[in-house]
Order: structure tokens, then sequence, then C-alpha cells
């Protein structure tokens, strides 16, 4: 998790660092999943939040940038699976406050953007083992598109906000027009270059197939 402040006139550098921190804490020990992994299991990512402007006290908007990887078996090589750039965030932050989150209501616009990112990393991360196995994921952050909708404060979450936000990326991704490219994920992942090592020739003709499905 990275925090740039730069923009910001006269920065209170310990209350970032403290926004910092509380954000790493909230994404690394909420359990986002009921299944169970080992420390090393955990899914590589990286979270850039830029400001832009201080608001008000206690509120900003800036963008958030998002990236994920997942392991190639018997390889040192990490696959990048997730890159967006999101620059419709507004949020509200106390020093100190505990960061809340229930999948059930919007409770604040910083929580709710964290977790929508957190089921879209692992939903996509999902897919690339199995078929369409991120839904479940997918759907989580479907709801919180959904019960972010009355937030007048918060943009981002609302299909008529723009073609390329939250509401129409979660939208396409559990759309049937996409399954196609779902299935690419896993095929270019799962049955492609995990088995690099063992097949080469095999696997480079089948992720040449997959791409042309693509």
């Amino acid at each position: 998790i990275s925090v740039n402040y730069s923009s910001i006139p006269s920065p209170n550098k310990e209350m970032f660092n403290s926004m910092r921190q509380s954000i790493y804490e909230f994404m690394n020990n909420t359990s986002w999943t009921n299944d169970v992994f080992n420390n090393e299991e955990r899914i590589d990512c990286t979270i850039l939040i830029r400001l832009d402007q201080q608001l008000s006290t206690d509120e900003y908007s800036g963008s958030i940038s998002v990236q994920s990887s997942r392991p190639i078996f018997k390889t040192l090589y990490n696959s990048p699976i997730l890159n967006i750039f999101d620059d419709q965030f507004r949020f509200r932050y106390v020093e100190f406050q505990t960061l809340e989150f229930n999948e059930n209501s919007h409770i604040s616009n910083l929580t709710s953007v964290l977790a929508y990112y957190a089921y879209l990393i692992i939903g996509m991360d999902y897919d690339t083992f199995s078929e369409n196995s991120g839904d479940l994921f997918f759907k989580k952050a479907e709801k919180i598109v959904s019960n972010a909708q009355n937030d007048n404060n918060a943009t981002g979450w609302k299909s008529f906000e723009g073609l390329d936000n939250r509401y129409w990326l979660i939208e396409n991704l559990l759309s049937a027009d996409f399954e196609n490219m779902r299935s690419f994920y896993y095929n270019y992942h799962r049955e492609g270059m995990d088995n690099f090592t063992e097949k080469p020739d095999f696997v480079r003709e089948h992720i040449a197939e997959s791409l042309l499905s693509l």
C-alpha cells in the first residue's frame, strides 16, 4: 500500500502515514474468503492511492491504482492479472478511527472501494485456477456497487457516471458477453503457463490458440 500526498499543501505526514497503515491492515487482516490459505499462498498485489485534493478536514479526492499477479507453477515468474487505474476516488478518513466494512451496507466510501477491489483481485485470481470460479467474489463486488448507489458524495458507482467505472467493470465481468474473456484467463494460465516447464511446445501452441480466441 502506498499513499502519495505530494499534491496536498502543508500535509500532516503522520496522519497520512496512519492512513496508509490503516489501509494496509484493513486489506491484509480482513478475512475476505472462508477458504484457508498459507501465508505464502496470499495474492501478491499493490495499491497506490494518489491524493489530489483535500476537500475538507477529513475528506479527500484522488485516484487509486490496483495491480495483482499470480505465480506460474515451477517458475519464479509472476503473471500480471489485474492493472486498473480508477480516478473517481473520494472518501473520508479520520485518524485512528477503525476502518469498518459490512458487505450488507455502505458504511464508508473508503472501505467500500477497498473491499470492492479486494473481491475483484480474488475473483480474477480464482478465474485463472478454475473456470468461472471467481463468480462468488464478483457477486460480492456487485453487491458493494448496489449498496453504494445512495451515497451522493461518492463517485464511480453509478452507471451514468461513465463507461469505465466500478459499476461497468463488474457488470461486464458478470455478463455472458464476456464469458470467453474469462475462459481465456483460465486457459492461458492454468492450461497454458502452469504447464510450460513440462510441455513447452504444447503450451506455446495452446497459448497461441487462446490468444486467437481472445
